[in-house]
């Protein structure tokens, strides 16, 4: 008998290492200068180049889109986590959208981030999607900004599930939320925007910069009852 519990242990310790190690989809720091490889990002429009370990867009009129292709399956949840920081130029009236996509439908979730309100409300975050759909975020919810470049950093973690649609936080706060309008089933690309309506053609690049990006599969019911079990098989082993 103590020989099967032993078995037991093993073949789920195993399975839940397999399901840890396979819980992250990418990641980028951009630590190695580049992002043409390892992942492979796509410049959409405009323009992207890494200083300083991070990903800066060009500080130009319209919008500088990138992306990022991934395997994924349908009907399971993702989570987006990236770092945005003040640039060196700094400027309140450029907004950061960061999406969740599925390349094969062409649907997308998009959230609009800046440091006032926007056209939902009192938030500085704003969700839409590619069928017109807006829904206005969290009351008094912002990007940190400052003129100089110093201020602490926005860790903005996108969660996408079939399901309850999309769901937002800023440093750890709930920020927005957003229904699965779109019926969208699964997310195999991300994009970064950085949108400027001044007048200056091309003035430099860092109203924003990126950092420390990575995807990974939310865990699902089976997963959770799958460590459930390890423990109790574990405590058995002992008992």
């Amino acid at each position: 008998m103590k020989e099967v519990n032993v078995v037991k242990v093993v073949l789920v310790v195993f399975l839940v290492f397999v399901c840890r190690a396979n819980a992250v989809v990418v990641t980028d720091d951009f630590s190695d200068g580049d992002y043409t490889s390892n992942p492979t990002w796509v410049v959409n429009t405009g323009a992207y180049h890494v200083v300083d370990e991070k990903l800066y867009p060009a500080y130009a009129i319209g919008d500088n889109t990138i992306y990022l292709d991934f395997d994924s399956w349908a009907n399971t949840p993702v989570a987006l986590d990236v770092t945005v920081n003040s640039g060196a130029y700094g400027d309140m009236w450029v907004g950061v959208d960061i999406a969740m996509m599925d390349s094969a439908s062409g649907k997308a979730y998009w959230e609009y981030a800046r440091v006032y309100a926007g056209w939902g409300g009192n938030s500085g975050f704003n969700g839409y999607d590619s069928a017109g759909n807006v829904t206005g975020g969290v009351d008094g919810q912002h990007l940190n900004y400052s003129a100089t470049g110093i201020s602490p950093p926005n860790i903005i973690t996108m969660v996408f599930d079939p399901t309850l649609g999309i769901t937002v936080y800023n440093n750890g706060e709930l920020a927005a939320t957003m229904a699965n309008y779109q019926n969208m089933i699964q997310c195999d690309r991300i994009a970064i925007n950085q949108y400027y309506s001044g007048s200056s053609a091309s003035i430099g690049w860092g109203v924003w910069s990126f950092d420390d990006v990575s995807v990974t599969y939310v865990p699902e019911p089976a997963t959770m009852l799958l460590l459930l079990v390890g423990g109790l098989v574990a405590r058995r082993s002992r008992a």
